[in-house]
């Protein structure tokens, strides 16, 4: 294979009925995917940040990342871990732990798909704005998400409440042990782990770039207290919610994690891992739920080094989309 240095950023690890968002991995196809790691050469988030900040160019190296905290990264994904050998991060969003509370997005998702076919008309105040999607199904889904990913959590409670009024409920959606975060004794667990470190991941999982600068600052650093409160254990590095380079986060957003003192930051960006990869924002690519062998394929074409041309046109690319959805 190419030789070459990636960040891999994964969220569940679970067989799930419905995955509108595509974040999950079967325990089988993670299993497969963490051997090819193991064979190619795993690092950690603190290796690769150690590089990029000496501007040292690695020969090879893959690292796994894990975003929000869900209890399945313990269940599921820790025994495959373990058999490779691979090293792995998980950046924790701290609001939900210890509790049986859906992630925004999983709710509204759940409460959309479990809609019967003869649900009135949704109508959903987002901010400023009423958003009736003309169907309900995966559409109204991105819809909503896409609006209300940017309010305020005040604001976003609202217009989930919107949701669960149109779907018959009078309180937040509650998930099962297969489903939720992870709780207090559970991170502890993990955390012991050797194989294991924790990172920060806000506390609400908001889209910083929409929050003034104090609104970062808070949640960049409430975050890292409370988690570093959980586990009694230093935290050095940080991952950005949605994590899209001058969509979802700045340059300021940086300057404030620095402040706050973290070592490293991921965001997300499908690139491979250079010399030139800023530090507070490391890029890291969200592997599909296929097997083994795609995986590696996969791999191969991202782990090459791109044509000038390639790279040229990808930058385009993400100039024009940043520009659209600000």
């Amino acid at each position: 294979m190419t030789p070459g240095s990636l960040i891999l950023l994964y969220h569940r690890v679970a067989v799930l009925d419905d995955d509108p968002f595509q974040i999950a991995i079967t325990p089988e196809h993670f299993a497969q995917h963490m051997a090819v790691v193991a064979e190619l050469g795993a690092m950690t988030i603190d290796t690769a940040a150690e590089h990029t900040r000496r501007r040292r160019s690695l020969s090879s190296g893959i690292a796994v990342t894990f975003d929000d905290g869900y209890r399945d990264n313990l269940v599921y994904a820790l025994p495959a871990l373990s058999d490779t050998e691979v090293p792995a991060t998980i950046y924790v969003t701290t609001g939900p732990t210890g509790t049986t509370r859906a992630f925004w997005w999983d709710e509204l998702a759940a409460l959309i798909l479990r809609a019967p076919p003869n649900a009135a008309q949704l109508r959903v105040a987002a901010g400023n704005r009423t958003i009736s999607p003309a169907a309900i199904g995966a559409e109204a889904i991105f819809t909503l998400w896409r609006a209300l990913r940017r309010l305020a959590e005040p604001e976003r409670e609202r217009a989930m409440d919107d949701v669960r009024a149109w779907a018959g409920r009078t309180t937040p959606l509650a998930y099962d042990d297969e489903s939720r975060v992870m709780n207090h004794a559970e991170l502890v667990e993990i955390a012991e782990h050797p194989l294991i470190t924790l990172g920060a991941h806000t506390v609400t999982h908001p889209v910083l770039a929409s929050l003034s600068s104090s609104g970062q600052q808070r949640e960049i650093r409430e975050s890292r207290s409370q988690l570093e409160a959980f586990i009694n254990r230093p935290v050095r590095s940080f991952a950005y919610p949605f994590g899209r380079p001058r969509v979802d986060h700045t340059s300021a957003s940086a300057r404030l994690v620095a402040a706050a003192g973290y070592e490293s930051a991921c965001a997300v960006l499908d690139r491979e891992l250079t010399r030139r990869s800023p530090v507070l924002a490391l890029p890291r690519w969200a592997p599909p739920n296929v097997d083994g062998d795609q995986f590696r394929v996969m791999l191969e074409a991202r782990l090459r080094r791109p044509s000038p041309a390639t790279r040229i046109r990808r930058a385009a690319r993400e100039r024009v989309q940043a520009f659209a959805e600000r």
